[in-house]
């Protein structure tokens, strides 16, 4: 633009000289030399506008300023001209032609080309106009944009300032173009080169923690693939104080860099690292409280071993005494010794029980079962006690009840012969009723007795271990208060429940029910049946119902007790005893003569080898007399293990000599039958 007017100017100047020439009419030779200088002034004028477009190809309106930079040597062409055709006027205007055309060739050039220059400029001047005019709407468009711009700027700042949590948006470098005002309030209350410009991801990468340098990976990886969202859990050192963030960056697309919000999570990470350490306390708690679970059980189970194996020769021998002697007083000693020894062992194994169930290994087995039969069983056990004291022992059908339905006999006679043995134990007159009842699939079992009974206060109480009442330790301090917990714990194990009825001076009545279906609905007694019970033998009859026990026995026994007892129990029902102290003695008298021996009754704990090893080499070298295992333990496990090494049944010390004769002669039947069936 500053071209074209420098040309304006030099046309303008050009007119005025040119009128001025025009107007002398003398052409008079004094115009010369003023010619000459107009002429050096537009070559000089022409050559500097070509020498500019020579040097800028890219000069705007280009075409113009070549017609100006023509037009100028025209007019200097027109000027020399002039100045040659009035150096010597008279000679001019009087003679000379050719000088004439030349002035007016020249003078019309000029004409023309300020003419084509004129429209040049006109033409240009519309176009110049019209890329203002296009400028001026391009303006405007550009300004409306900005300000549409700032106006949704001010708008995405006034959202991101009204947000709780730390908002800003940076570019694809990682700096900051947007910051919100809750950010900025903190940066400033907190010292941090957070800032507009800043490159918050940069900062993070230097910093020393760990998890704000995987923060700001997390970010950079966001920045660079311009997908997937990142959430990142980072800490940052505030003076002496550590504040953790919970970042998460979205990246806005290619190039556009990405919106990263935080929150500050240090109160959550305080609640997370104490309740961490809290867990570490609770975890070494329960450790600890297993380690000391698991030693008591261990030494509860090695106590029981140790008080059962005298316990053992105590009631056994009472029971052969029992046999021989006719004087009352005497007798009445004896069965005091063996009750006694009864409850020793009735104690031991309510301990055990309770070990058991804090360690939960107690075990739940059902199988089909007679529910009648199993109160039978209770009644034909407690009926002698019961009729000592003078207390009638009843059973009854409150309902029809199935000969069979799904339960564990086991663990419902334990719970059953508790309550009827607390019964009997209390009443000191009266009577004690056992009653069964079904309610669809949920059996139903009751023990009514007319004790002193129980006030409300104490009935909370009943139920937990080593607890008893005030009215019940004046009455009858034995026992240790054990017996009605492990009673909770089994019908709990049951799925079912146990509660009491009672109130002082009008008797008791306890009641547990539990599911035991299905139930077989192909037979239903509406009344008890003794049949299927086995009646107790007194010890002195004993001998009449062995009377034919003839078998040929090795009694594998450490303890001289021990041996003694078995050694004459089993000779006084007629069997063949032959002794041996530990395992080596078992396996030599086996391998001298191993058709002597019906039966095997092996202890499990021996000195030199003891009774595990010494029934699996028994088996290895193909002995298959029958086994019957006698321990101090009454451990599952252990059971398990004697059945696994080769033992043909179990029982348990102190034992009951109804069942040693009971599992021998099983044995031993089982064999015979064996044996016929092979030889047929």
């Amino acid at each position: 633009m500053q071209g074209t007017a420098v040309c304006q100017s030099a046309s303008c100047a050009c007119a005025a000289a040119d009128q001025l020439l025009l107007a002398d009419t003398n052409f008079g030779a004094m115009s010369a030399p003023g010619d000459l200088l107009i002429c050096l002034a537009c070559a000089i004028v022409g050559g500097s506008l070509a020498f500019f477009l020579w040097r800028r190809p890219d000069a705007p309106f280009r075409p113009l300023l070549m017609l100006f930079s023509a037009f100028f040597f025209a007019c200097g062409l027109k000027h020399l001209a002039h100045a040659a055709s009035t150096w010597n006027a008279a000679e001019f205007t009087a003679s000379d032609g050719i000088a004439e055309a030349v002035w007016w060739c020249a003078h019309h050039a000029v004409a023309l080309l300020a003419l084509i220059t004129a429209l040049g400029l006109l033409w240009t001047l519309r176009r110049a106009v019209d890329s203002i005019e296009s400028l001026r709407k391009e303006n405007f468009i550009r300004q409306a944009a900005e300000k549409e711009a700032e106006s949704q700027r001010r708008f995405s700042q006034n959202v991101l300032d009204s947000l709780s949590d730390h908002v800003a948006v940076v570019n694809s470098a990682g700096e900051i173009v947007l910051l919100n005002e809750t950010w900025r309030r903190f940066a400033k209350e907190n010292q941090e080169a957070t800032c507009v410009g800043h490159n918050f991801v940069q900062q993070l990468a230097d910093n020393d923690s760990i998890a704000a340098k995987n923060a700001a990976a997390g970010v950079w990886e966001s920045l660079r693939t311009h997908q997937g969202a990142q959430q990142v859990e980072y800490a940052m050192d505030y003076g002496d104080q550590r504040r953790w963030f919970l970042l998460n960056a979205s990246p806005l697309g290619v190039g556009a860099g990405a919106v990263i919000s935080r929150v500050e999570i240090s109160e959550r990470k305080r609640t997370e690292e104490t309740l961490t350490e809290y867990v570490v306390v609770v975890e070494n708690s329960r450790r600890e409280a297993e380690s000391a679970n698991l030693a008591k059980s261990r030494f509860l189970a090695n106590m029981s071993h140790e008080l059962r194996t005298p316990m053992t020769a105590v009631i056994g021998v009472a029971d052969l005494m029992l046999r021989e002697e006719k004087d009352p007083q005497r007798r009445d000693m004896l069965k005091m010794i063996r009750e006694n020894g009864n409850r020793l062992t009735d104690l031991l194994n309510d301990i055990l029980d309770i070990s058991k169930i804090e360690a939960n290994r107690f075990e739940i087995k059902p199988k089909s079962y007679s529910p009648g039969a199993v109160a039978a069983e209770v009644v034909s056990l407690m009926e002698r006690s019961a009729s000592d004291k003078g207390v009638s022992l009843q059973l009854v059908y409150e309902t029809p009840v199935p000969c069979a339905a799904t339960f564990d006999p086991l663990r419902v006679r334990q719970v059953l012969a508790n309550l009827v043995g607390n019964a009997v134990k209390f009443t000191e007159e009266g009577v004690v009723v056992i009653s069964v009842a079904v309610e669809g699939e949920t059996l139903l079992y009751t023990v009514s007795d007319t004790g002193p009974g129980i006030s409300l206060e104490e009935q909370a109480m009943l139920f937990e271990p080593f607890t008893q009442s005030e009215h019940t330790r004046s009455q009858n301090p034995t026992g240790a208060g054990l017996g009605l917990a492990i009673c909770s714990a089994i019908t709990e194990m049951m799925n079912g429940r146990i509660w009491v009825e009672s109130e002082l001076g009008a008797g008791s009545r306890f009641c547990f029910a539990f599911h035991a279906g299905p139930l077989d609905d192909s037979r239903w007694q509406d009344s008890p049946s003794m049949d299927d019970c086995t009646p107790l033998c007194e010890p002195d009859t004993l001998a009449e119902a062995t009377s034919s026990f003839d078998y040929r026995i090795l009694v594998a026994e450490d303890v001289p007790a021990t041996q003694f007892l078995l050694k004459q129990l089993l000779q006084l029902a007629g069997a063949q005893v032959t002794v041996a102290e530990d395992g080596e003695q078992v396996l030599e008298l086996v391998e001298q003569s191993p058709a002597d021996y019906d039966v095997i009754l092996m202890d499990m704990q021996m000195p030199r080898l003891d009774g595990f090893d010494a029934t699996r080499r028994l088996r290895d070298t193909g002995c298959t007399t029958p086994i019957i295992a006698l321990t101090a333990s009454v451990m599952a496990s252990e059971r398990q293990q004697c059945l696994r090494v080769g033992c043909n049944d179990f029982l348990g010390k102190p034992f009951d000599q109804q069942d040693l004769f009971d599992k021998i002669s099983d044995l031993m039947e089982s064999r015979e039958a064996a044996a016929e069936a092979g030889s047929a």
